[in-house]
This record gives C-alpha cells, structure tokens and sequence, in this order.
C-alpha cells in the first residue's frame, strides 16, 4: 500500500508542477439599449437575436474583425435590453460591437433559403468602450444582413 501512496503523490506533483495557469483579465460592462426597426408594424413581431462581439481580436497575423463575447434571444415584447457582461481584455481584444436580427418566421435563421420575409438586421459599434455602462440603440434596417458585412 505504501508503493501505491508514493505514486499518487508523484502524479499529484508531476500534475500541479506541468499545469500553467495564466491570468485572465475581465472587464464589467452592463449594457442598456432599445432595438428598432425601421417598419412599425414590426413592433412587437418575432424574436430579436442579438450578439455582442469584439471589434477586433488577435494580435499581429492572426488579428481579424469580430470575436463573439455573448448572444442572447429576446422574446417578441421585448425591444429594450439589459445585461451584465463580462468582457475579455486579453489578446489583442478591442473594441464592441453589438449585432441584432429580427427572426420573423421563427426558425432561428437569418433569411432562410425559400423564406418569405426578409429579415432586417443592424450593427452598432459601442464607442463609449471602455466603460462600464453603455447605451446604444441599434436599428434594424438592412435586410437579409449577416454581422460581417455590416462592420465597417
């Protein structure tokens, strides 16, 4: 039994001393907004898909636009937005950018091939970053739009 000790105590060891814990620095940003659409008789239709992004992320080479944080759902009713979210500050991340799409028919996916609406969308960039609270009001105007295009 005591062969079988000293070997769990070895692996223990062996285990703490190869495992490299890095820091990773969190930024609190509460977010408020209110979610438009340009046609009023959309008001109060479908279901506003939102996605909170990095503007940019990465470092040198591999730095590239847009690095999903978080994404919520909102129900029909629901055109006002509030949220605590905890942001990365580490790898090159800069910048926010919230995006958000009117799902219409309920499928859960942007302009669906054969759908028979199309879909407004919109992206604002948060140029209050960085901050701990931030306002924004997003319209969702541009049809059929995913993120990518719509980041300037």
């Amino acid at each position: 039994m005591k062969g079988f000790s000293v070997v769990w105590v070895a692996v223990v060891v062996a285990g703490t001393g190869a495992c490299v814990n890095e820091d990773v620095h969190l930024f609190e940003v509460e977010l408020a907004g209110r979610i438009a659409t340009e046609d009023p008789s959309l008001d109060g239709v479908g279901t506003v898909h939102l996605e909170l992004h990095h503007g940019y992320v990465g470092e040198g080479e591999l730095r590239r636009p847009l690095g999903l944080i978080e994404s919520w759902a909102l129900g029909p009713e629901v055109r006002d937005f509030e949220d605590v979210v905890l942001v990365s500050t580490d790898g090159g991340a800069e910048g926010l950018v919230m995006y958000g799409w009117l799902d219409l028919d309920g499928d859960g996916v942007l302009c669906n091939v054969g759908a028979a609406d199309e879909e407004p969308a919109g992206v604002v960039v948060l140029s209050d970053v960085p901050a701990h609270d931030i306002s924004f009001e997003l319209e969702l105007s541009a049809p059929c739009r995913g993120v990518e295009p719509l980041f300037p």
